[in-house]
């Protein structure tokens, strides 16, 4: 290609290293760059050009935060410098219950950090079901903090990961098993009042207690159940007849 060439090194003066690092350069700017050799004779010919960009891996990504939103966990995270080169995937891990190991979530159904909708937001996050956090390989317990890292790509290399968050969404799980129901005082020949005790505090699995389902089984020793109420719709109640 014509146009105007700089030196660099070895014209005004000799130069036998090997290697030059060129700086104060505009951060995504492609630069060509060819060299030559000299012996007492002279110059011989430049060799082809190659375009070199000024670029690097991404910076890293600012702590993420998680969020319990429903049934999901939404990690979200900041873009950050793309440090010459355009990011084309992030890759989300979360910890595991050994308080040490960051995973991916294999199966990418949730958090494909190279979903391209993703990649385009302009404050990235995704969902994970909270469900899934409860098996392998990660088997949170409930009440432990979601704690993740991420990373971004381009055509360089992965980003150092972020610094894992140490505050964030708590792990909730399903409700703990009720205590057997109890007979109530307004029990008669013709009816039977049922009471039960509502749970509290880490027995509603960490998340509000949305409904209590009573079933009985029509007299049939336990061979069929039936929904009495709170099944569909739900239902608060703590007595029954």
């Amino acid at each position: 290609m014509a146009g105007d060439w700089d030196e660099v090194v070895g014209d005004a003066s000799d130069f036998t290293l090997l290697t030059y690092a060129v700086t104060t350069l505009t951060t995504g700017t492609d630069y060509r760059f060819r060299v030559r050799a000299e012996n007492l004779h002279g110059f011989g010919e430049y060799s082809d050009e190659v375009v070199v960009r000024a670029d690097d891996t991404p910076a890293q990504i600012d702590p993420v935060t998680t969020t319990v939103d429903g049934q999901f966990v939404t990690v979200a995270w900041g873009v950050p410098e793309d440090n010459g080169s355009a990011i084309t995937a992030y890759r989300i891990k979360i910890e595991e219950s050994d308080g040490a190991t960051f995973t991916e979530e294999p199966t990418y159904v949730y958090c494909d950090g190279s979903d391209s909708d993703i990649v385009a937001m302009a404050n990235p996050e995704c969902q994970i079901a909270m469900a899934y956090l409860w098996t392998d390989p990660y088997n949170l317990p409930q009440g432990e903090t979601v704690v993740a890292t991420v990373e971004a790509y381009n055509v360089n290399g992965w980003s150092v990961p972020s610094t894992a968050n140490t505050v964030g969404a708590l792990v909730e799980v399903k409700p703990l098993q009720m205590a057997p129901v109890t007979e109530g005082a307004d029990t008669l020949e013709n009816q039977i009042e049922i009471d039960w005790v509502a749970l509290t505090d880490t027995d509603t699995g960490g998340a509000t207690i949305t409904s209590y389902n009573l079933q009985w089984d029509k007299g049939t020793n336990g061979a069929t159940w039936y929904n009495i109420i709170g099944f569909s719709p739900a239902s608060l109640q703590l007595t029954t007849i």
